[in-house]
């Protein structure tokens, strides 16, 4: 069987002797089809349980608490998984702030706790208005206990709801248990609880869910207090008193010395993002107080007299996270001071080039007055071409009238088909006069044109000079017509001028185009969902480990991880330890998060 049809539970057979939940019987086996006879009417309860309702039990669990006495004579029943830190009496009245588990594992159960006096309280219990303090003094440690839950999921509307529901044993609720369908034979049924089993797992990872995580408080009376009853079968037959959530703790964690950037908070209203969040994680507008600075720059001042074998655990963390992070300050520091060396060392270069390009163009410029005043005839004649070049060639150019005139020679060919007009007389004579006025110094537009001679000149002029234009074009050069002229020694001297080019034109397009990638590749988004991310984190960068936590829910962390420069290959040296304490993760948050560096954990 490959589907499920959720639809057929209408046919099926149940129980004729309904059950109360602590009376569930084992024969039958987990996993469980119940149907609600009798609903739960208690107030106390997050969950309310219907006549009808049908569900699917997956199995049974014993969820670990701890039992404490108060002042008035309470019992508090905390679970293990708690989210909260709690202060632990030692010797000589010191108290260290220890999550419950902690509490549990060590070697012996301490006597005397409270709760952590840095998170501060607001108690309140379910069906009721808080309205005074309900814990004084310290709890008294009683035992460890062990109590029966159930997790389930419901069953309605033709299809089998994802979220994950704890039905208590002593909740007041009876039951009936389905048995088979009404026509069919019993191995259609085993196939249909098995491909029900396979649905609800593809779906729902069952066991990332460990029980109810409320307080739980019960007042028994002297007479029970008294009574050689085991406390387990108490506390499984007889509901709490009063039920207090854990999402009334609010924890104040310490602010960083480091300008902090501001960070999207989860919503907390009914049409939010997260409408079932409490508003304990809410922003808080005044501003957090300095005493836990003080306290962590006092523990820093401490560690510089004292030896690590007299620290305690929490001192010898802060030790290793300072040196962890003065070790990366330092390694940035020497980068930006590399960068800055290699970028004087360009810009000298530069100022170089420029001097260079500037001298050749006074030498050059110095040749051209001589070449004008030796030909100012020419140059009466040509006033109106230059004119006309000086329209047209208005193309982009960044190099020297020097540079242009080696260019003009070496690098273009010259050939005499280009569009350029020469006179009768220097084709007879079989010279071609080279004008080397400033003019020739501007190169002509790339784009083809046919020039012809000016409007005021014609071919029979005795004393015709070539026009301007033809000295733009790429014809073999001659000796000069004039024999007095001297020859320009200067302009073949071109592998002086090409170093000179690159300057200009080569840094200045690839700075433009380094910081057009990394422009572009801080905008592009690496991993379109979290089956993407790599199972070896060493390579992700902190935008990376924020995407990630975005991914898992956990985007309000965002900030711790961007203050301590935590990126895939730090985070693969994070415990679970150091995810609760140091970056405020609850008991759940820090397990999937471990689970996600260190175990290839995906949600799907």
């Amino acid at each position: 069987m490959e589907e499920v049809d959720y639809k057929r539970v209408g046919e099926i057979m149940w129980t004729d002797k309904p059950f109360r939940l602590r009376e569930l019987p084992a024969s039958f086996g987990f996993p469980l089809l119940i149907k609600v006879t009798k609903g739960s009417d208690d107030m106390e309860h997050k969950e309310k349980f219907s006549t009808g309702e049908i569900l699917r039990i997956d199995g049974e669990e014993r969820q670990r608490r701890v039992i404490a006495a108060d002042s008035k004579g309470r019992h508090w029943s905390f679970p293990v998984h708690i989210g909260a830190k709690f202060d632990v009496k030692g010797k000589k009245d010191r108290r260290n702030s220890m999550y419950m588990s902690e509490i549990v594992e060590a070697k012996k159960l301490p006597k005397k706790f409270c709760f952590a006096k840095k998170d501060e309280m607001q108690m309140r219990i379910t069906g009721e208005e808080h309205s005074g303090p309900l814990v004084e003094g310290d709890f008294k440690t009683k035992e460890v206990t062990k109590v029966r839950i159930f997790k389930a999921n419901r069953i309605s509307d033709g299809d089998i709801k994802l979220k994950v529901v704890f039905l208590p044993a002593y909740m007041d609720v009876e039951v009936v248990i389905a048995t088979k369908f009404a026509c069919e034979p019993d191995a259609y049924w085993e196939e249909y609880m098995d491909a029900m089993t396979r649905d609800i797992n593809k779906k729902v990872n069952l066991n990332m869910y460990r029980g109810k995580s409320d307080i739980q408080i019960y007042e028994f009376s002297e007479k029970t207090k008294k009574s050689k009853a085991k406390t387990e079968c108490l506390y499984e037959e007889q509901p709490p008193t009063k039920i207090v959530s854990v999402g009334s703790i609010i924890k104040q964690r310490p602010s960083s010395t480091k300008r902090r950037t501001p960070t999207r908070t989860p919503s907390t209203s009914s049409d939010g993002r997260y409408p079932n969040m409490r508003p304990f994680g809410a922003p808080k507008s005044e501003p957090e107080p300095e005493e836990p600075q003080r306290a962590v720059a006092d523990i820093l001042n401490d560690l510089r007299d004292k030896d690590e074998s007299e620290m305690t655990e929490e001192e010898i963390r802060v030790a290793k996270h300072r040196r962890m992070l003065l070790a990366m300050f330092a390694e940035e520091e020497e980068e930006e001071k590399e960068r800055r060396r290699s970028g004087a060392s360009c810009e000298v270069d530069e100022v170089d080039g420029d001097a260079n390009d500037d001298d050749q163009n006074d030498n050059n410029e110095d040749d051209d007055a001589d070449d004008a005043d030796d030909d100012e005839d020419d140059d009466n004649d040509s006033n109106d071409d230059d004119d006309d070049d000086d329209d047209n060639d208005e193309s982009v150019d960044t190099r020297g009238e020097g540079d242009r005139d080696v260019l003009d020679e070496v690098q273009r060919p010259r050939s005499p088909g280009d569009g350029s007009t020469i006179s009768a007389e220097s084709e007879s004579n079989g010279s071609v006069c080279v004008d080397v006025s400033p003019a020739e110094s501007k190169p002509p537009i790339p784009a083809p044109r046919t020039h012809g001679l000016s409007h005021n000149q014609s071919p029979s002029s005795p004393n015709l000079q070539p026009p301007v234009q033809q000295v733009d074009k790429p014809i073999t050069k001659s000796p000069p017509q004039n024999p007095l002229k001297p020859p320009l020694k200067p302009k073949p001297a071109v592998p002086s001028h090409k170093p000179s080019l690159k300057p200009p034109v080569v840094p200045h397009g690839s700075t433009e185009h380094s910081q057009a990638r990394v422009v572009n590749s801080s905008d592009h988004t690496r991993f379109a969902n979290i089956q993407d991310i790599p199972a070896n984190l060493s390579g992700l960068t902190i935008d990376d480990m924020c995407k990630a936590l975005e991914f898992l829910c956990l985007d309000k962390y965002e900030a711790q991880i961007r203050d301590n420069k935590i990126d895939g290959e730090m985070a693969l040296e994070l415990s679970e330890d150091t995810l609760k304490s140091d970056l405020g993760l609850n008991g759940l948050e820090a397990k999937k998060l471990y689970n996600f560096i260190h175990h290839n954990w995906r949600p799907v």
